[in-house]
């Protein structure tokens, strides 16, 4: 992520995302992967999500390049920040038409 580098009050580092900025996400939940991971082996490498996966920030869709799983339950979405104004911004995933919580805010500052 590239950020604005701006320091949020009560934060010693960049606390700031910008429209056109790639951020990982990381969670729990988002169903079966394309390949599945045999229990009691060392999880190796990454599987794209069977399920579709989508993202809105501040209630604009982003595009997402990846979504998968990378360890034992850990899921990853690589998404782009839509051009959204300055301010906070809830981020919600769905995935087979469940919705995360609105309450994660990821702050813009362009």
């Amino acid at each position: 992520m590239d950020g604005t580098g701006a320091a949020e009050s009560g934060y010693s580092s960049a606390a700031a995302a910008k429209p056109g900025d790639v951020l990982e996400l990381y969670g729990t939940g988002f169903g079966p992967a394309t390949a599945a991971v045999a229990a009691g082996v060392v999880f190796q490498g990454a599987y794209a999500t069977d399920n579709s996966v989508t993202v809105t920030i501040g209630g604009i869709g982003a595009n997402i390049s990846w979504t998968g799983l990378v360890g034992p339950g850990l899921y990853l979405i690589n998404v782009t920040i839509p051009s959204l104004p300055n301010g906070d911004h809830a981020v919600v995933a769905t995935v087979g038409g469940i919705r995360t919580q609105a309450s994660a805010l990821l702050k813009i500052a362009g």
